[in-house]
């Protein structure tokens, strides 16, 4: 092989690697895919006020405006991780795919601190 035509395999190469590192990040840049189980996300923090020594009332209002916050931290935390958010049962989770428990940690410090 003649320098000329090795030097041109060398620049191909090196072509190729960008163009696939490029191409790589592109696909990771496009999001993901995460599940919140809705049920849990709603029942996890009532079973929790039930245990408190809050009222009725007290628990009740609480609930609410975690239910009224709830939505808006998931659409947050979609945004700042471009995901789409899908909401089903969750039957096995062994990924970070479901963000149940997080959704629910973010939701009740913004309740906290509303």
């Amino acid at each position: 092989m003649t320098k000329g035509v090795l030097r041109l395999m060398v620049l191909a190469s090196l072509i190729a690697a960008s163009l696939m590192g490029y191409w790589l990040g592109q696909q990771k840049s496009q999001g993901g895919l995460a599940v919140i189980d809705i049920k849990r996300a709603i029942s996890t923090p009532a079973r929790m006020l039930a245990k408190s020594r809050l009222s009725q009332d007290e628990q009740k209002r609480l609930l609410e405006r975690y239910s009224a916050s709830l939505q808006s931290v998931i659409r947050k935390y979609g945004k700042q991780h471009r995901l789409t958010i899908v909401s089903s049962t969750v039957l096995f989770h062994d990924s970070n795919n479901d963000i149940t428990a997080l959704i629910i940690s973010k939701t009740l410090d913004e309740v906290r601190h509303a």
